[in-house]
């Protein structure tokens, strides 16, 4: 949050929403953050807002956008580094869509010879996945489903 509240000048409380999101998608890599900003800017999800004149968001989209082709590429070469049970653990979520309910992952867990939901719970700390609201998981790209 302070990275954020730097660059935009802005008071901590302010950005914290919008550090959670970035976090989240970025897993807090300053260069992923960056480079993810500079897209959300351009995007023209972040802002300057001319009344009173200070940095703005649209932090509702942002929670829907992917991260950029360079962050993805990052992404997936520390794919290479999983361990086999997270690897098992997005070829099961990959098999059932891009989004995924946590109760259809629960119940295949119970046949699975390790504990999935543990697994993807470390997928969406790592960034490949993330938590719709609270119910569902999705791939934070759709590079990482491929």
């Amino acid at each position: 949050n302070e990275m954020v509240s730097e660059t935009f000048r802005v008071f901590p409380r302010i950005t914290l929403p919008l550090s959670t999101q970035l976090h989240a998608k970025t897993r807090g890599n300053p260069l992923f953050l960056r480079q993810f900003m500079d897209s959300l800017h351009n995007q023209g999800l972040i802002f300057l807002r001319l009344n009173p004149p200070r940095w703005a968001w649209d932090i509702e989209r942002i929670s829907n956008v992917e991260l950029p082709v360079g962050v993805v590429a990052l992404l997936i070469e520390e794919m290479r580094t999983l361990s086999t049970e997270l690897i098992e653990g997005l070829g099961v979520v990959s098999c059932l869509g891009t989004t995924t309910k946590k109760e259809t992952l629960d119940i295949i867990s119970i046949e699975m010879d390790f504990n999935l939901s543990a697994a993807i719970g470390d997928l969406v700390k790592r960034g490949y996945l993330e938590e719709v609201k609270d119910v569902e998981v999705r791939f934070s790209h759709d590079k990482v489903q491929q």
